[in-house]
């Protein structure tokens, strides 16, 4: 596991890469059991056990093409539950995302990215006794999709005709989750105006 290059709004926490792993959530646990800093990310190009909000779906995307991470957070420098979790995220995710790509896109409770009622990313929160742990994943680059799902996928290329830079986006998405962190209230709002109808 290396450490990247790019900015963290989470100032000393780092950005973990990992090129193949089973998943960001189980690789944060892992190291979170040692003890981490508040605001530390795993990412990675490809996850081989990668797993959705609901038991049995599996997170499908192709190699290098996808954002997937997650991020840790100290339980004791927040002020909310696990409920709340998803929620936030969200708000940061679908604002991000909508400052990104210049489009409209919604956020259908409690976890999917939606644009044009097709899904374009996801959010999986846990927690344990000391930290929550916000697993998001975003089709960016993939163009196809598996049959099963290519009905109600899509990726952000897709949408804007051009190649996203995982970098920036992945950036982004952090400032706005820190963003609404410390601004109280504030993502209640934004949530029940991304909310998808």
């Amino acid at each position: 596991m290396e450490k990247m290059n790019i900015n963290n709004p989470f100032y000393e926490a780092p950005v973990y890469y990992r090129d193949v792993t089973g998943s960001t959530m189980e690789d944060s646990k892992k190291d979170a059991s040692r003890g981490i800093f508040h605001g530390t990310v795993y990412r990675t190009s490809y996850q081989e056990s990668g797993r959705g909000r609901i038991r049995g779906r599996n997170w499908l995307s192709t190699k290098a093409q996808n954002l997937m991470f997650t991020l840790v957070l100290k339980r004791s420098k927040l002020d909310f539950e696990l409920n709340y979790l998803p929620l936030i995220a969200g708000a940061a995710l679908t604002s991000a995302v909508r400052d990104y790509c210049g489009k409209i896109f919604y956020l259908k409770w409690p976890n999917d990215l939606i644009y044009n009622g097709k899904k374009c990313a996801g959010i999986l929160c846990e927690a344990d006794s000391e930290y929550f742990y916000c697993g998001i994943g975003v089709n960016c680059n993939q163009i196809e999709f598996p049959t099963e799902i290519s009905h109600k996928t899509i990726s952000l290329k897709s949408i804007v005709n051009s190649d996203i830079d995982l970098d920036n986006l992945n950036t982004l998405i952090l400032r706005k989750f820190k963003y609404f962190l410390e601004k109280g209230d504030e993502w209640r709002n934004s949530v029940e105006s991304f909310l998808y109808k």
